[in-house]
This record gives structure tokens, C-alpha cells and sequence, in this order.
């Protein structure tokens, strides 16, 4: 027979081992199960968000887009480093990440990080003069 535990009690380990809040760990699965098992899921916007993603890897050396993404927070700078599959430091290419794992490590709704990243491209097109 299957060793079986109760929730809470897997979540006191998990909040244990990680040095998170129970209600975090409770947060991040509650996301994870919503994510993966709506139903609803909003439709992903494929703007020319991928063509700008090529634009600031083909163009890291410019000095202007070193100043642009150095005004972002590190939060912003790791949500576009997940999603992207770039190190914004270096610029060498990473495992590019979905939005669905992306929420996951950032304690976030995957509906979330298509809102925050959608801004913070904008923030950049703005800071770059590419409105």
C-alpha cells in the first residue's frame, strides 16, 4: 500500500525544505493546478514580441539598450531572462522557458507574466524610442 500524507502536512515539509510561507507553497500549487487545469486559459499574444526578443539579442552591445535594460527591476530583468531564454548580464542564450513554468518559479498566474512581460517590452520599445 501507498505511503500517503496528509496536505497540510506536505505542506509544512515543502514549506520547510524551501523557506517559504505555507501559504506561499499553497499559492504556488493552487497556480499551478489553475494553470494547468483551466479551462479558460487566455489566448498567449503573439504580437512581434519574439522579433523584438531577436532585436535586443542581435543588438546587445549597444550601448543604449544596456542603459535601457538596466532600468528594469531584477524581477523584470528574470521574467524577460525566462521567457526570452537570455542572460540580460552576458547575453548568452539560456533555456528559454514557458510562461506556465515561468509563473511557477515567480510565484506568479501565467496570466501575469504575459501582462508583466507584454509591459515591460513596451517599457523598453518607450526607453529605446521604438514606440
Amino acid at each position: 500500500m501507498k505511503d500517503t500524507k496528509p496536505f497540510d502536512k506536505v505542506v509544512k515539509e515543502i514549506s520547510e525544505q524551501l523557506h517559504l510561507s505555507e501559504n506561499t507553497v499553497i499559492e504556488y500549487i493552487e497556480t499551478a493546478l489553475t494553470t494547468k487545469y483551466s479551462e479558460s486559459k487566455e489566448p498567449i499574444e503573439t504580437e512581434d514580441i519574439t522579433t523584438y526578443d531577436d532585436f535586443l539579442f542581435d543588438n546587445y552591445e549597444s550601448e543604449q539598450i544596456k542603459k535601457a535594460i538596466q532600468t528594469l527591476s531584477p524581477i523584470e530583468r528574470r521574467l524577460l531572462e525566462l521567457t526570452m531564454g537570455i542572460n540580460l548580464y552576458t547575453f548568452e542564450t539560456t533555456e528559454k522557458l514557458s510562461y506556465n513554468k515561468t509563473a511557477l518559479l515567480l510565484g506568479m498566474t501565467e496570466s501575469a507574466v504575459q501582462k508583466k512581460r507584454k509591459r515591460i517590452i513596451e517599457k523598453l520599445k518607450h526607453l529605446l524610442g521604438n514606440d
